[in-house]
């Protein structure tokens, strides 16, 4: 009896695992899953018109949204920097 407990738990163990694992590295995405649902019914009409794959994961997912400070502190470095070769920071001789 020690035996079948053993055997069910290690079976539903393993059951649990295996589509945890389809769940989140495996299965992929559409876009409707990803944006959701909003308020705005033109946005909501293009995605669902547009209702594709996307080929990301949930996993995916989290790891950019990890990243996502990050990227927006790079961004704002980048925007911060002058050109001293634009227009605007060109200073005209008359």
């Amino acid at each position: 009896m020690k035996t079948f407990f053993v055997l069910l738990l290690i079976a539903g163990t393993t059951l649990c695992s295996y589509f945890g694992y389809q769940h989140y590295y495996v299965e992929t995405l559409k876009l409707s899953e990803i944006v959701g649902h909003t308020d705005d019914t033109l946005t909501n009409i293009a995605v669902n018109f547009l209702d594709y794959d996307t080929g990301l994961t949930r996993h995916d997912l989290h790891k950019i949204e990890s990243s996502k400070e990050y990227w927006l502190k790079r961004m704002k470095d980048v925007e911060s920097m002058i050109d001293p070769n634009s227009i605007k920071n060109h200073q005209h001789v008359k």
